[in-house]
């Protein structure tokens, strides 16, 4: 059997091992956190709406493909991880179609390799998040353009932005770029922004006549630089300080931590590589390289999330893929230098080798990602699943987070009141009793984390036990400390 068709064999067979892996972590992985749950409800609320009402903080491809998929199987769970699953499947796919592209199939074989197992882009394909999907679609655009189809590209671009609106500024840097490669530049440059500016301004005018703001992107960056570190910090060169540790954090911890070191290493020895080539492929992934990975350096810098902060996880997502093919074109490099000093066998011995180091620390986070997400929301998923089969949809319920979500994640009876809608002053037991007691409100469930708005309205339930509030009675069911959640029966 040829080199090349023997390289074709393990990569099919690799790519089916990657599918079939995801499919298993959908069983044992339960969420990177309440997002996954409230992509369910948002779902949901798109159907309901008949493809009518999106978020505007999140954008409406995700959803409403998930939503076109629930028609199908008549389940969000389903609807929205089969759009994750695609969307992470067609990254591999197209990882290796841009490497065969720059070098051939080894090169192909090698950057999947390196995605076999990489937790983020595992884990969030078995799961409900949009990031696969914007990732599939960025690489999407970089294929194009690899062929010089300035319009399609930019097509793919404005849906890439319906899926997270930071690929107006990183892909249309990179389509701007790429414009300028050859001429008449000004014709190039239309053709690569008209169809992606067309898209940013349809999605501008829908949030002006639904939200009444042009400002799609206002709310969002807000919400992320007050929640964000640094708010403390009062000068200027201490929270520039700041943000270049975050930086470096984000590329000497999170980066190695959640690719491995031989992977991160191999990336940085391999873009040269890219950018230094004439062909285009090369030179449009070593773009969108720098690109891709400057923005999310950018966010690590300005929002000043602390470095462990899982935010960065799910934002790294679409830097993966191009970190892999740099490193496979530095591996490949390797194992042809290799094979000139010690032969075929000992140069393939050692990328296995370095394959099976990365696979080592990736599927370390990814058992500790497991671990965390079972520790952290199966027990609420749990709490969620015992309320629908033991308490009538007649009895009225104050909750939030994953239990509302996933009560929320299909057509229900139950009256569901959340503590940020709640009509009481902060501290007052008295207004939350007559409040409890007027709605009729069965049980409650108590978070600890501050956004929650729980703590504020009602801090005495973190004692637990039994709890008074005016004339009625709490009376602690249920709790979970790593989280901080407690689950209260109402005696009225």
């Amino acid at each position: 059997m040829a080199d090349a068709t023997r390289s074709r064999v393990l990569l099919v067979m690799i790519t089916l091992v990657a599918l079939f892996w995801r499919f298993f972590l959908i069983f044992h992985f339960y969420g990177w956190e309440e997002s996954d749950y409230g992509n369910l409800a948002m779902t949901r609320g798109v159907l309901d709406s008949a493809f009518t009402r999106y978020d505007m903080n999140h954008l409406p491809l995700y959803y409403g493909l998930s939503a076109m998929v629930t028609v199908v199987t008549g389940s969000t769970v389903v609807g929205t991880r089969v759009v994750s699953m695609a969307g992470g499947f067609f990254v591999l796919l197209l990882t290796a179609a841009i490497c065969m592209r720059i070098k051939g199939v080894g090169l192909a074989l090698l950057a999947v390799c390196l995605l076999l197992f990489q937790p983020e882009l595992a884990l969030y394909s078995a799961s409900a998040l949009r990031e696969p999907l914007y990732a599939a679609l960025l690489l999407a655009v970089l294929y194009l353009l690899g062929q010089d189809r300035l319009s399609w590209a930019s097509l793919l671009a404005g849906l890439a932005f319906l899926v997270r609106f930071e690929a107006l500024w990183v892909l249309g840097l990179v389509l701007a770029l790429s414009a300028s490669l050859g001429r008449p530049r000004h014709t190039r440059l239309l053709r690569s922004m008209v169809p992606l500016m067309s898209t940013v301004l349809l999605w501008s005018a829908y949030c002006k006549a639904f939200f009444g703001t042009w400002r799609f992107w206002q709310h969002s960056v807000q919400i992320n630089l007050e929640t964000g570190g640094g708010q403390e910090i009062q000068t200027t060169v201490e929270w520039s300080r700041n943000g270049l540790e975050i930086v470096w954090g984000l590329l000497t911890q999170v980066l190695p931590g959640h690719m491995g070191t031989v992977m991160v290493l191999a990336a940085l020895a391999g873009v040269p590589m890219l950018v230094g080539s004439r062909a285009v492929s090369c030179w449009v992934t070593g773009a969108a390289w720098f690109t891709v990975t400057g923005f999310w350096l950018l966010i690590g810098f300005l929002a000043q999330h602390y470095v462990g902060h899982n935010l960065y996880w799910k934002w790294m997502l679409p830097i993966v893929p191009l970190w892999a093919m740099a490193a496979a074109l530095a591996m490949d490099s390797l194992w042809r230098r290799a094979r000139r000093l010690v032969g075929g066998s000992a140069a393939t011995a050692i990328v296995v080798v370095l394959v099976a180091w990365t696979w080592m620390d990736q599927l370390t986070e990814t058992k500790r990602q497991i671990e965390l997400s079972r520790e952290l929301y199966l027990p609420q998923l749990s709490l969620a699943r015992r309320i629908e089969r033991n308490i009538s949809p007649e009895v009225p319920l104050l909750l939030d987070n994953i239990p509302g979500c996933w009560l929320n994640r299909r057509h229900n009876d139950y009256t569901l009141f959340t503590w940020m809608d709640l009509p009481v002053a902060p501290g007052d037991r008295t207004a939350f009793g007559e409040w409890l007691e007027r709605k009729r409100v069965g049980y409650v469930l108590w978070f600890r984390e501050e956004w929650t708005t729980a703590p504020i309205i009602a801090p005495w339930l973190q004692q637990g036990g039994y709890q008074q509030a005016g004339s009625i009675w709490l009376e602690e069911l249920d709790r979970e400390d790593a989280y901080g959640w407690i689950w209260y029966k109402v005696h009225l």
